[in-house]
């Protein structure tokens, strides 16, 4: 299922062209007005920060909500 910016939850699975990222969270972009500064794990184990509408489609989501706690531990290295 396809999930805009907007619906994303921390924790959600996203994945696209071959490639997937868990989404950690986002905020309001302190230098583009209305655009969302989003932080990513990717599957690779960087980090990627990106300024996005929120309401963009970002890709197939595999949502967190069951187990988001242990799936969001895991993106941060165990840490919380």
């Amino acid at each position: 299922m396809s999930a805009t910016v907007a619906e994303l939850v921390g924790g959600d699975v996203v994945s696209s062209a071959g490639r997937s990222a868990t989404f950690i969270g986002r905020s309001d972009h302190p230098r583009y007005p209305g655009m969302q500064l989003v932080v990513w794990r990717l599957d690779d184990g960087t980090v990627s920060l990106d300024a996005l509408d929120s309401r963009q489609v970002v890709g197939d989501v595999v949502s967190s909500r069951d187990g988001w706690g242990d799936r969001l531990e895991a993106a941060l290295g165990g840490q919380r």
